[in-house]
């Protein structure tokens, strides 16, 4: 059972991709890829204020087909991180999502990542989004304080995907809808609601006693 959870991990880590996104003068994006750590390092200490999550509709010739709205989605999720002492500026954001095999995330100043997040992922590529395939944000979640939802670290969103997350990663099933799986992973690990046993019970894995 451990070699099996070693070769996920494994896997996790050799298909994520990570990475600093920066804009030009003109605006337009540049991708730094980055391990995790040092990527969230200097953030560790910051509070997550809120978060948005993002949808856009797959090509259905991707996908198995399914009766709608089953399967025709994928989703990701910008979180704010709120600049130091409020002292101006935009602060950070992080953008977060499986795409297929793979974890993605990217950070940078929070405008720049709304603006990159849009239209690009975590590796440079273009999300192919057009007129057809409209974006759709949903309404904002603001986090801590008088919010009702935890207030939680940036160092705890790392423990979480290095942790619980990395150990429950599963090879990608279209069938399974797993990119919506994690963002439902994430936006409950937000909200404080038993994080690790959703992470665990949205993948397949063996029943206790065999049941």
């Amino acid at each position: 059972m451990q070699q099996g959870g070693d070769q996920q991990q494994l896997d996790f880590w050799s298909s994520s991709i990570f990475a600093r996104v920066d804009t030009d003068s003109l605006g337009k994006g540049h991708w730094t890829p980055s391990n995790l750590s040092d990527l969230l390092g200097d953030l560790s200490s910051h509070v997550i204020e809120g978060f948005t999550e993002y949808r856009y509709p797959f090509g259905t010739t991707r996908l198995i087909p399914l009766p709608p709205p089953l399967g025709m989605q994928h989703s990701f999720v910008i979180l704010e991180i709120p600049p130091v002492g409020r002292a101006g500026g935009f602060g950070h954001g992080i953008c977060i999502e499986r795409f297929e095999n793979s974890l993605e995330l990217m950070l940078g100043e929070l405008n720049v990542i709304r603006n990159v997040a849009a239209g690009y992922r975590a590796n440079g590529k273009s999300r192919s989004i057009d007129a057809d395939r409209a974006l759709e944000e949903t309404p904002r979640v603001a986090m801590g304080g008088s919010t009702g939802l935890p207030t939680t670290k940036v160092s705890e969103l790392l423990a979480w995907i290095t942790g619980p997350l990395a150990s429950a990663w599963q090879p990608y099933d279209y069938s399974l809808l797993l990119c919506q799986h994690f963002t439902a992973d994430l936006i409950s690990f937000l909200r404080g609601e038993e994080p690790e046993m959703r992470v665990y019970s949205l993948h397949s894995r063996p029943l206790p006693g065999g049941l």
